[in-house]
């Protein structure tokens, strides 16, 4: 991993500022020790060895030259990490050379610290990704904040009239959202967390109705609630 070892110390200083522990180091973590992600550089691994150590969400690689070259048996495979318990690991399917930026970078890890999810972390800390293979949940985003919305104004699921809707946000983490919008069968009908909603204008039968929030900040996060309505006439 010497190609972005000059990463690691800047990355962690980072980390640290975010409240999140990061190490530098030789020796593979084991015992109680509990994990979010791993970036190491070996012909070898064993993930296995670890035992119970990756959280939910973590990424785990080992820059080499045939992580993803399943024709060539002599290097350890990047889907050594997922049969472990690991949620996404990385590696090329041809010889990249010693060129850091076919690799994850280490700020992959603020990026997905700041509420990134993974395929958003990989694409914004991987600046030459045409040799790359990526495997595992896309989608998984552990430090995105916890919230939800439930949409008021809905007594029963048959209606008529005007519905005086309002988007009310519960969890922890709710005063990170401070924008909302709400959506009519997928169409934008509202900018605020109030709606004012004439069923008159809408045809019979069945609609959704979405409320979403969003949060402030570098990384735009986001919540929604969705209410299912019947329209009688």
């Amino acid at each position: 991993s010497q190609c972005r070892a000059w990463q690691f110390s800047k990355t962690v200083n980072e980390l640290k500022a975010l409240n999140v522990s990061a190490v530098v180091t030789n020796v593979f973590p084991s015992g109680g020790q509990k994990i979010i992600g791993i970036m190491s550089g070996t012909v070898h691994v064993k993930p296995e060895e670890g035992g119970n150590i990756y959280l939910p969400g973590c990424m785990a690689e080992h820059l080499t030259s045939m992580a993803g070259m399943f024709s060539a048996a002599d290097q350890s495979k990047l889907t050594a990490w997922i049969k472990a318990g690991v949620t996404s690991s990385s590696g090329t399917v041809t010889e990249p050379f010693s060129i850091w930026t076919k690799f994850p970078s280490a700020r992959y890890f603020v990026h997905y610290v700041s509420g990134c999810t993974v395929v958003e972390s990989y694409y914004q800390s991987i600046r030459c990704p045409l040799q790359i293979l990526l495997i595992g949940d896309p989608l998984a985003c552990p430090w995105l904040p916890k919230a939800r919305i439930v949409i008021k104004g809905v007594e029963m699921e048959t209606v008529a009239g005007v519905l005086n809707l309002s988007a009310e946000l519960q969890g922890d983490h709710k005063y990170d959202y401070r924008k909302y919008q709400f959506l009519l069968d997928g169409k934008v009908v509202g900018n605020d967390r109030i709606l004012k909603l004439d069923t008159a204008s809408m045809n019979e039968g069945s609609h959704i109705i979405r409320a979403v929030a969003y949060s402030a900040g570098y990384v735009r996060k986001q919540v929604f609630g969705e209410q299912r309505i019947v329209v009688k006439k």
